[in-house]
């Protein structure tokens, strides 16, 4: 019995916590002091979009930091929670957000020439 309920919660607990695309697993989940393992920041697809969750619930209408293969990286979350990606007009300033799936999707551009030829800063805002 004792065996069946562990497997139960391995398999719970590995559907409830792992994405559904290949992320790094480190910082997504960590050992309790009960030794079962528990989600503490996830990214999530449900066929609409990307939500990335933290222990206190998917993030909204806000920029993030966020670690992604080994370094951190700036997205924008809207007003239901999905990760932005292209051209984004927030607080007066236009941002490209990355569009390419398995290529960064979600990523604010700073630096650079977005694929269309237009050149953002520092901040990743546009350059008129």
């Amino acid at each position: 019995m004792r065996r069946i309920v562990s497997i139960l919660l391995t398999v719970c607990l590995t559907v409830c916590c792992a994405p559904i695309r290949a992320f790094a697993w480190k910082n997504l989940t960590h050992v309790t002091s009960s030794g079962f393992h528990a989600c503490r920041h996830v990214w999530s697809y449900d066929g609409k979009g990307w939500r990335y969750r933290t222990a206190k619930g998917f993030l909204y209408k806000t920029w993030s930091l966020l670690p992604w293969n080994g370094e951190d990286y700036w997205y924008f979350f809207g007003e239901e929670g999905y990760m932005q990606t292209g051209w984004q007009l927030i607080n007066e300033k236009w941002y490209y957000l990355e569009q390419g799936v398995g290529q960064n999707q979600g990523h604010l551009l700073v630096n650079t020439t977005t694929a269309d030829g237009y050149k953002v800063d520092a901040e990743g805002a546009w350059i008129e």
